[in-house]
């Protein structure tokens, strides 16, 4: 489970907020993007030396030949032709070490059954030509506050497409674009223990992004002062059905913080603040997920000091159309007693930004330290690691990236966590459609009356 939310900014007063940063870009830096040497969200044009990763050729609108599109739900593998060109095992995990993240590689070794097979590399991500050209709007005017929790003057878009610190670059994640401004999608979930055993959820996510619309439909819709709001509410299984998490991430994080509230059915009971935050558990994930690991991260940034380490490049889900359309009633077929059957899983080498995050002194939170691996042409973070209080890998986390070719757009199909240490793992996230022509929600849908007026 979780959530394909975005933490989203529009231009906001500031005279609370005190000093803010420099813009992030320069006006070299804005005639390059889009150019031959720069993609319009940033990322490096051109493939690399060895020719293993490709210049990028975005996927926009539906490939030729490729027919059966069902907007939202069935996207036909444009790369199904493809064969494997590597397959890595804990027998030659080293020879392919330096392209794999911590996670990975304690992953693979964990039994001679796990491996992952790595897929010819296609950059294939794409967006709209309205958020490329909010992007190189914000090169000018994107600027964050001092202590990097409001986003001031961007326009739409990724507002940091040449970032020069953590803070920059976690905000071009946590304002990616998913299609739409509006939209509902159902997922499945599965809970697998090392028996094999597992629990499936079903759940509801509804979401409202106001940083992509327009200033007057934000304002009719009361929805100015978000940068986005969520209700999730699950249908299964049924001890739990009617479980609901709503949050409403406001504009200013310095001077504001994030509502979150959770409704536990059986209790019939609303928990608001510290319970819905930060490293408080995920209810549908039995501890193994932090609220905060929703959308691999998802909260304020100011518990953490945001490092970027560099890019490099390393194997990551991409593509994953053999995953996103198996037919929900198949899916549990494919749960093992360790992760997903490796034969659905996709790999490509991309380049990626590493970003490594560790704990502000004073704050609290039960990882002191993450490393996050984001993608140069999505923004998106691929895989993650979790360090505990002694720094050991104790959890790790990818994602399964496909395009919405039709409405070009990067979206998580699926997300597996892993706990190292306990030998469980939870799949989220795991779409069955996606409904772009949802009702109109204004800001009461998502206010915490709503979850008292009944439940799903």
């Amino acid at each position: 489970m979780i959530l394909k939310w975005r933490a989203l900014l529009g231009g906001v007063a500031l005279c609370a907020l005190g000093s803010t940063m420099a813009h992030a870009g320069t006006a070299e830096e804005k005639a390059k993007l889009g150019g031959p040497d720069v993609t319009s969200v940033g990322a490096e044009r051109k493939g690399n030396a060895a020719g293993t990763i490709p210049e990028w050729a975005p996927l926009s609108g539906i490939p030729k030949g490729v027919t059966g599109v069902v907007a939202g739900t069935k996207y036909p593998d444009p790369f199904a032709s493809d064969k494997p060109i590597a397959t890595i095992t804990a027998a030659n995990v080293e020879q392919y070490k330096d392209k794999l993240t911590p996670g990975q590689i304690a992953l693979l070794k964990r039994g001679p059954e796990e491996k992952m097979v790595i897929y010819p590399t296609h950059r294939s991500c794409a967006y709209p030509e309205s958020i490329y050209k909010k992007t190189a709007d914000n090169v000018l005017k994107a600027k964050l506050s001092k202590d990097g929790n409001a986003l001031i003057d961007a326009v739409g878009g990724f507002p940091f497409p040449f970032p020069k610190t953590g803070e920059q670059i976690m905000w071009n994640h946590k304002l990616n674009y998913y299609g739409a401004t509006m939209f509902s999608t159902l997922n499945d979930g599965f809970l697998v223990s090392g028996d094999g055993s597992f629990e499936r959820t079903q759940q509801l996510e509804e979401a409202t992004f106001p940083y992509q619309m327009d200033n007057g439909s934000k304002e009719k819709e009361g929805l100015e002062k978000y940068n986005f709001l969520t209700k999730v509410t699950t249908l299964s299984p049924a001890r739990r059905k009617g479980t609901i998490i709503l949050i409403q991430d406001p504009l200013d994080q310095s001077t504001s913080k994030r509502e979150a509230w959770l409704y536990l059915t059986a209790l019939r009971r609303t928990l608001r603040g510290a319970d819905t935050r930060h490293d408080a558990p995920d209810p549908d994930s039995q501890g193994l997920l932090t609220i905060d690991q929703r959308n691999m991260f998802s909260e304020s940034l100011e518990r953490y000091n945001w490092k970027i380490v560099g890019k490099t490049e390393k194997y990551v889900g991409y593509n994953a159309y053999k995953a996103a359309n198996m037919p929900p009633s198949e899916r549990s077929k494919v749960i093992g007693k360790t992760r997903l059957s490796p034969d659905m899983m996709r790999y490509e080498l991309h380049r990626v930004w590493v970003i490594e995050a560790t704990l502000k002194p004073g704050m609290r939170h039960i990882y002191p330290k993450r490393v996050m691996y984001m993608d140069e042409d999505s923004w998106y973070i691929l895989a993650a690691d979790m360090y505990d209080a002694q720094g050991k890998l104790w959890r790790t986390a990818e994602t399964q990236l496909v395009n919405y070719y039709d409405r070009p757009s990067c979206v998580p199909e699926l997300r597996v966590n892993y706990d190292l240490l306990d030998d469980k793992y939870y799949v989220e996230l795991w779409s069955q459609s996606y409904k772009y022509d949802v009702p109109h929600q204004n800001a009461s849908f998502y206010s915490p009356d709503s979850l008292r007026q009944g439940q799903r």
